[in-house]
């Protein structure tokens, strides 16, 4: 074949029957090949990625949806619009949230100290090297070496384990403690509290009959037996305060650590096996471990024994029935100077009152008159005298309360005032059937009429009272003031003001019209003009209205025909669906930013509303969702492009409607589609 451009060669004819030859490159050789071995390896279906998405097939359909909150594919030129009016900006500053730290400003150091066991930051080479370096996680137990302080587990074949040092937590009132670690104690009758957990002291201010005369100590406390006052403590132990290691202990029956000393840490070996027994009001599982394991020690719900520090009990009146022992009535908590037990009142126990006892007691009572007949110098706080006392009553000081029939007050009229209870000014002592209290003075309480001579009228009518008053009537006078008094009497002539004009008779005798400056309106027919405009409905001729401080202008033109509008453009802001009213004709409808919705605002029909030709309306969108303004029936058309219908407004969009027509407006303005 000549050399002839393949621009020169004629057109083959379609479709090619497969069996054409055509020539290719491969490698660095010229080859052949037919059409139907170029149609085997051919694309015989296109598939789509999405966005991307195709109909399939060798002739696909290749698509790409628009982009929404919800779907990936191509942006619009609509989106693109309101993504491009959104606000820009640059970094200005840099902070930092602790370990980071930030020098600030538009170009910061970022940067984090090495992290120490005070300081938090970033691991050195240094510190993983030494942490890489310890023993992997896990639980290990050496032959006879200390358990430590597990964070938890069950621990089971266990002894030496005190209560008082061994067992952590607070024990609930189910087994047999009061489930408190500061214990919320409630002030009685004479009873008061103060102070704050550990350290609260509780006073008596009073009590029942009885008096203590001996509080005894047991073993492990010193200070007792009390008879008047002291100082209950804690007896030391030969055990010096400090730190032990492994320590081997010592405890007595009081739970006190009466020996201690560092232990040797046990041998070599190893331990096969580890159980742990607990007692009764204890439970363990995991016991034994024999190679890994936890053991775990929780509380049974029986109640902690008494030999173990508790009460046995689960509530608070059987623990103390069950550490007071067996029961008889009417015996008391009595101390024998080496233990507390239930036993009757002994007689040595109760201190005798002669006749002359000086000094002062909680109680004394009195079973009868003859039971205490002479007090000489007895000082008692009233509130605590009950019965009746007989004697010489010079001999009796202080005051006697309320409660045992006194007044609580040493002078008679601090006792009235006590005795009457709230004072207020103007009240007096009234029964009310039942108690005497202080009240204002009732009007029913009040019978009979009040004398001129007490301030009153003598009569009980209004029309008497003023008969009594004014004395002697006499038709034709008037109640008149003689300088002095307020007397009935005659009119005086020098009284009345003389009339101008020689006025007498009648109003139907007076001529001439009364002038403004005399009272009068200086007309004699009602006028809607002049100065004194006296119609219902007038019509003024070039009225001057002045500057009105207050109130509404209606049905008010311009011109004759066109009504007063604004000087501004008053705001009705929307953040709903929202159809306009009469109102709106003049104002802007606003949508704030702080309403991030897209709104519909309508145009009611003129049907519906019919604003005048000339009405301007505006619309503005503060937020990033679009408002469309849409009208019910008329015609909205946008300007320039003369299209009709709804209208969308982006952010920041402001338009005005014109109304042109009855049933026509025309919008335009920016960010308006």
């Amino acid at each position: 074949m000549a050399n002839v451009k393949i621009s020169q060669l004629p057109s083959a004819t379609t479709p090619l029957g497969g069996t054409e030859v055509l020539p290719i490159v491969q490698g660095t050789t010229t080859k052949k090949v037919t059409v139907n071995e170029l149609r085997s390896t051919a694309v015989t279906a296109v598939t789509g990625t999405a966005p991307v998405v195709s109909s399939g097939g060798t002739t696909p359909a290749i698509s790409m949806a628009a982009a929404t909150s919800s779907v990936n594919g191509y942006l619009t030129s609509t989106d693109w619009t309101t993504f491009n009016n959104k606000g820009s900006g640059s970094v200005t500053g840099v902070t930092a949230t602790s370990p980071v730290v930030s020098s600030g400003g538009a170009a910061p150091v970022i940067s984090m100290p090495a992290a120490t066991s005070s300081v938090n930051g970033y691991l050195t080479s240094a510190d993983w090297t030494t942490f890489n370096a310890k023993q992997p996680a896990g639980s290990y137990l050496t032959s006879g070496g200390p358990l430590g302080t597990p964070s938890s587990g069950t621990a089971t074949n266990l002894t030496g384990l005190p209560l008082t040092t061994g067992v952590t937590g607070i024990l609930p009132v189910a087994n047999g403690g009061n489930g408190t670690a500061t214990p919320s104690l409630v002030a009685g009758t004479n009873v008061t509290i103060s102070g704050s957990w550990p350290n609260q002291t509780i006073n008596s201010t009073g009590g029942g009959s009885g008096t203590v005369t001996s509080v005894a100590t047991g073993t492990g406390l010193t200070g007792g037996p009390i008879t008047t006052s002291g100082t209950v403590s804690l007896a030391n132990t030969a055990v010096t305060a400090g730190t032990y290691t492994a320590a081997n202990i010592t405890v007595d029956a009081q739970g006190r650590i009466t020996a201690a000393a560092n232990g040797s840490g046990g041998g070599g070996g190893t331990v096969t096996s580890v159980a742990a027994t607990v007692p009764s009001f204890l439970s363990v599982t995991g016991s034994p471990i024999t190679t890994a394991g936890t053991l775990a020690i929780t509380y049974s719900g029986t109640a902690l024994p008494i030999a173990n520090g508790g009460t046995g009990q689960t509530t608070a009146a059987a623990a103390i029935t069950a550490l007071t022992g067996s029961q008889t009535a009417g015996q008391y908590l009595r101390s024998d100077g080496t233990n507390a037990a239930l036993a009757t009142i002994q007689a040595a126990d109760v201190p005798t009152l002669n006749q002359n006892t000086t000094g002062t007691a909680a109680n004394i009572t009195a079973s009868s008159n003859s039971t205490l007949t002479t007090l000489s110098a007895l000082s008692l706080p009233g509130s605590q005298v009950s019965g009746n006392i007989s004697g010489n009553a010079a001999n009796v000081t202080g005051v006697v309360a309320f409660a045992n029939g006194g007044t609580s007050q040493t002078t008679a009229a601090a006792a009235i005032t006590a005795l009457t209870g709230a004072q207020t000014s103007a009240y007096y002592l009234r029964s009310n059937g039942t108690n005497a209290t202080l009240s204002a003075i009732s009007a029913a309480d009040l019978t009979g009429v009040v004398a001129f001579a007490n301030g009153g009228t003598g009569e009980t009518t209004r029309q008497a009272a003023m008969d009594a008053l004014a004395g002697a009537v006499t038709s034709g006078q008037y109640l008149r003031g003689n300088g002095t008094d307020v007397i009935m009497a005659a009119i005086q002539a020098a009284d009345v003001p003389t009339l101008n004009q020689n006025t007498t008779g009648t109003a139907a005798n007076v001529t001439g019209t009364v002038a403004v400056a005399n009272g009068g309106t200086g007309v004699t027919t009602s006028t809607g003009s002049g100065n004194n405009v006296l119609s219902t409905s007038p019509t003024l001729v070039t009225p001057i209205l002045g500057t009105p401080t207050s109130g509404t202008l209606s049905n008010c033109t311009v011109d004759g025909t066109n009504s007063v509008g604004y000087l501004n453009i008053p705001q009705n802001s929307q953040s709903a669906a929202y159809t306009l009213v009469a109102a709106d004709a003049g104002k802007h409808i606003f949508h704030p930013s702080t309403d991030a919705n897209a709104r519909t605002f309508t145009i009611p029909a003129n049907s519906s509303v019919a604003y005048p030709i000339g009405t301007a309306i505006t619309f503005v969108n503060m937020t990033s969702q679009v408002v469309t303004i849409a009208i019910t029936s008329d015609t909205l058309t946008l300007s320039s492009a003369g299209t009709s219908g709804s209208r969308s407004l982006a952010q920041y969009g402001s338009a005005t409607a014109l109304k042109i027509g009855a049933t026509q407006w025309l919008i335009s303005g920016s960010g308006l589609t």
